[in-house]
């Protein structure tokens, strides 16, 4: 008689029996794992934002508004000009005394406007540019008169614009920086006057 197959005895639970089992770290590999465990935090921008960006952005409405204000002015001021002259050149009678004045006083006041129009302009250029506080303040003082000077003059009080100003090298006249040059300088004239006393006591 033939003898039955043994049935196969069940594989232990021992790793070494079970070559294809997983393999499970220890409580002290887990615990060094998450010592060693990389931490990522927010990450720091290597550069300096620039200030200038917020500031231009800010100073877009008003710088828009002052050069349409001062074109405006310079082109009333260039055709007041032609109107005070062309009486004058384009005439078939000599005018009068009286009437070369008031034409006069109308290419002066001409002359006037188209100045005064320019430098609302200069003023927001240099303004828009962040190129110089000063000609900036003085364009928006200029054009208080036609209402577009008050919007820049509150823009230009503002931090944020002060601050792309000041990022501009020489955009802005500091009297405390001036100040420290005078006093490092006063200190540099006092050393070079120490010197030679010190070198006559040797």
């Amino acid at each position: 008689m033939s003898t039955p197959d043994k049935k196969p005895k069940p594989a232990d639970d021992d790793d070494d029996a079970n070559p294809y089992g997983v393999l499970k770290e220890s409580e002290e590999e887990q615990r060094l794992a998450e010592k060693n465990k990389p931490v990522f935090g927010d990450v720091a921008d290597k550069f300096k934002k620039s200030k200038r960006g917020p500031a231009q952005m800010m100073l877009v409405l008003p710088t828009n508004l002052l050069i349409a204000a001062g074109s405006l002015t310079a082109i009333a001021g260039v055709l007041a000009i032609i109107i005070g002259v062309w009486p004058l050149v384009f005439t078939d009678a000599p005018p009068s005394d009286e009437e070369i004045a008031e034409q006069l006083i109308i290419v002066f006041v001409g002359f006037v406007l188209l100045i005064w129009g320019s430098m609302v302009c200069l003023g927001a250029s240099k303004m828009m540019g962040l190129e110089s506080y000063a000609w900036a303040l003085a364009g928006a003082v200029m054009g208080i008169p036609m209402l577009a000077g008050i919007f820049a003059l509150v823009a230009l009080r503002d931090p944020r614009v002060r601050a792309g100003f000041e990022e501009v090298e020489g955009a802005i006249d500091d009297p405390d920086d001036d100040e420290e040059e005078e006093d490092d300088d006063e200190d540099e004239e006092e050393e070079e006057e120490e010197r030679p006393r010190k070198k006559g006591r040797k």
